[in-house]
């Protein structure tokens, strides 16, 4: 192989991987105006597509509903509350929908007498103490925990863009976790609210 051929293989095998770099150099200032319009979210080994999820979580919380005998309730007075925040904020409207669904498992858990020593329960530990008192099936388990995790990412990932419906249709589920428990709590004790 003479000089020639050796120049040759080397500027052909470096020709790719510079032309991509100088690209994305060239490109940096633009990808960062893209990244809010992404529906899918990747950090680390963490990759969530919060609107994906969020139609799964409807359709286990439905079957989940049919096992329950749980009356309905009158929601709509909330729900618009957090459909006016969501116009805002769909941030804000997930954490006013979670903050509601915490109060009532909490709330349930003391009608239960479940101890939570002076300092706040983890809400995961709430969750299996109230999977344990029979107030949750392991089904309802899992969608809270579906639901936390939804909550912690759209929460606490500064460039994941939450649409309003997705805020809503989190609402409604995080609604409809809270009459179960508190309905389910209700049936065992006698009385629990909202």
């Amino acid at each position: 192989m003479d000089w020639m051929t050796f120049i040759t293989k080397i500027i052909d095998s470096i020709a790719w991987p510079a032309a991509i770099v100088l690209v994305i150099w060239w490109l940096k200032s633009h990808i960062g105006q893209l990244i809010p319009f992404t529906k899918k979210f990747k950090y680390g080994d963490l990759e969530i597509e919060f609107e994906q999820q969020l139609k799964e979580l409807k359709k286990e919380a439905e079957a989940s509903k049919l096992e329950h005998a749980t009356p309905e309730r009158d929601s709509s007075e909330m729900l618009s509350y957090l459909s006016e925040t969501a116009d805002v904020s769909p941030r804000a409207a997930i954490v006013d929908a979670w903050v509601g669904l915490e109060l009532t498992a909490f709330n349930s858990a003391g009608q239960l007498g479940i101890e939570n020593n002076k300092r706040p329960m983890p809400f995961s530990r709430l969750i299996a103490a109230l999977e344990s008192e029979g107030i949750i099936k392991p089904k309802d388990s899992n969608i809270l925990k579906k639901l936390m995790r939804l909550r912690n990412e759209a929460l606490h990932s500064p460039n994941f863009n939450i649409t309003k419906k997705e805020a809503q249709e989190f609402a409604e589920l995080a609604r409809d976790m809270a009459d179960l428990i508190a309905g389910e709590c209700f049936q065992k004790t006698g009385g629990c609210g909202h």
